[in-house]
């Protein structure tokens, strides 16, 4: 009995107490944790269902990450999934021998400046929300037939309001909505959730997963 996660920095739990790594070459001073943290709200949701947790997020993963992983990963009938889809702004790109995630963080990266100068001269809101709403419907299709259940999530509430009427997906709520920003609390980094808002993710993700089953 599994439950399987998707997500980026807010679901790996980034700079919460257990996965805090300084690195001072990072632009923001923090590095990425081998592991994702045990206080995230995946690792609660799983302790609390008892089952086995996999957090396939990652610091700075975008939805195209999340749909690669999401499509390659081996399901088992009884699983449970969880999707917190991530900022539209984001993307990745597959190589040969790895992927390369790309954003509008500061970086001195070429690819990813190369990246943010298409994202300032070529791209638009409408366009990425358009990629988005693929993804997360392509990954929605691919899943559903495979698991016992699927959640979709997204972070904020300013982005995909309105769902292409094609979708099959729908998203179950928001994390800005599960903890709005004047009640939230803050991983060491001061800017990512603390373990006080995991809590409260992981309380209204359980009540989603085991009493809403429509």
């Amino acid at each position: 009995m599994r439950l399987i996660v998707f997500g980026c920095s807010q679901t790996y739990g980034h700079c919460l107490p257990d996965c805090y790594v300084q690195d001072k070459a990072a632009h923001d001073g923090t590095g990425i944790a081998l592991e994702p943290s045990k206080l995230a709200f995946p690792q609660l949701v799983g302790d609390y269902l008892e089952r086995t947790v996999h957090n396939l997020s990652w610091p700075g993963g975008s939805n195209r990450n999340m749909w690669y992983r999401a499509v390659h990963f081996e399901y088992e009938p009884t699983d449970l999934v969880i999707c917190a889809w991530t900022m539209a702004d984001r993307s990745m790109v597959v190589r040969k021998n790895n992927t390369h995630h790309v954003g509008t963080w500061p970086s001195v990266d070429a690819l990813n400046k190369a990246y943010q100068r298409f994202i300032a001269m070529s791209n638009s809101d409408e366009d990425a929300e358009l990629t988005a709403f693929n993804l997360i419907d392509h990954t929605h299709r691919v899943i559903t037939p495979k698991v016992q259940r699927i959640l979709h999530y997204k972070q904020h509430n300013q982005q995909y309001i309105i769902t292409p009427q094609w979708a099959e997906f729908k998203f179950q709520n928001s994390l800005a909505n599960m903890v709005p920003y004047e009640k939230m609390d803050y991983a060491l980094d001061g800017e990512h959730y603390g373990v006080e808002s995991h809590k409260s993710i992981a309380r209204q993700m359980i009540q989603d997963l085991t009493i809403d089953s429509n």
